[in-house]
């Protein structure tokens, strides 16, 4: 029997020590080899002309900005999986958060001096990242335009308050008076930052509902990610903090490293239980503390990842009369965790991903709530 032919991987640092050292970690494997190395952008893009990589490794943090320029070129032009190698000090994020935003697929962080057990360290999380990076569908073009959105096609407004039927959950009198009736948890894993792009600046700040963002990423990217959101449209994006209260037209996202479940009294609790598909935080664990409390006044949106993390978490929204919207695999990076939560028939819509917003508005508004149907296995229907 053949042998599958080895991943290509083209490196991109501006570091010779660097170089050898990623490579000598991926050429390591029995299915990973390396084709090029280039130290900036220009050589970067010659080499990806001429060998076409399967995948891209690039330090976000080259001088000059070569880093950005590099990845913000081979996706507008190639659209090939990048993996993002850069350090992960808290004041290096917002660049490395850049790069994610423009579409690179994974992050991996450079080994700390002096720590031990950091090079097996990079190894092991530097092989995984390529191996997800392989097998994740590009689109030539997305997340490539640092001027707005990634998804934005058209020059509409955003979505505006209309009036609508809110569906009953629990007693009002029970809520916190400031407090959101309705609830939209969005969960994304590979590919999530430049999917939350084409997703979360598209609200309005007059939305009904809050939102409750879960991104599978490290502690120290989840505030970079939401302070780049938040300066990118009109609802507000923060990182979440212990007690916040869930409040309409304001997004809350998990920090890295810690669950997030939602009190009785529609207030955020931070927590540093067990992981869950070995990540934390986990959207099933914030989709099932929600579920019981918001009962159809919750939609849960299940964007690109890898595994079946959400799965679980739709089910109980389903179980308690909410609604469910997986990303369409045309447009999902990875097809793991919609996948998961189609398979199940767990899904009212299906939907791609310039068009998430416009649904979860709708849904939020009360329009058109009756109308959704659970979509057959087997078929991913395209709604409008």
């Amino acid at each position: 029997m053949s042998q599958a032919p080895r991943v290509s991987v083209l490196i991109v640092d501006s570091s010779v020590v660097m170089c050898h050292i990623v490579a000598q970690h991926l050429e390591a494997t029995d299915d990973l080899r390396v084709v090029g190395v280039a130290r900036n952008r220009d050589a970067a893009l010659e080499m990806v002309r001429a060998l076409h990589p399967d995948v891209v490794t690039v330090d976000a943090l080259m001088p000059n900005g070569e880093g950005i320029a590099t990845i913000a070129s081979i996706m507008a032009e190639h659209a090939m999986p990048v993996v993002v190698v850069s350090e992960a000090g808290e004041d290096r994020m917002n660049t490395a958060i850049r790069g994610l935003a423009l579409g690179a697929v994974e992050f991996v962080a450079k080994p700390e001096s002096g720590v031990r057990g950091e090079q097996a360290r990079l190894g092991g999380e530097l092989v995984a990242a390529v191996r997800r990076a392989a097998g994740s569908p590009m689109q030539a073009g997305r997340g490539a335009d640092e001027g707005g959105p990634a998804g934005r096609t058209d020059g509409r407004q955003k979505n505006s308050r209309t009036p609508g039927v809110v569906a009953h959950g629990a007693s009002d009198a029970a809520w916190p008076p400031a407090a959101a009736r309705q609830l939209i948890v969005i969960g994304a894993s590979t590919g999530g930052p430049s999917a939350l792009r084409a997703v979360i600046p598209h609200f309005s700040r007059s939305l009904p509902a809050a939102v409750i963002i879960i991104q599978h990423m490290p502690h120290t990217f989840t505030r970079s990610l939401a302070q780049r959101l938040d300066g990118e449209g009109q609802i507000a994006v923060r990182e979440a903090q212990e007690g916040d209260l869930l409040v309409p037209g304001v997004a809350f996202m998990a920090p890295g490293d810690y669950h997030l479940t939602v009190s009785p009294e529609a207030r955020v609790h931070l927590h540093k239980g067990q992981p869950v598909h070995g990540v934390r935080p986990s959207l099933d664990v914030t989709l099932e503390s929600a579920a019981p409390r918001y009962a159809r006044r919750i939609l849960a949106v299940v964007l690109t990842g890898m595994g079946s993390d959400g799965a679980r978490g739709a089910a109980a929204v389903k179980a308690c009369g909410g609604t469910v919207i997986a990303e369409h695999p045309s447009t999902c990076v990875v097809f793991g965790m919609p996948r998961a939560v189609i398979e199940q028939q767990c899904t009212d819509q299906i939907v791609p991903l310039d068009q998430i917003a416009e649904a979860a508005t709708a849904w939020s508004n009360g329009q058109g709530r009756k109308s959704l149907r659970r979509p057959a296995i087997g078929k991913t229907p395209i709604t409008s």
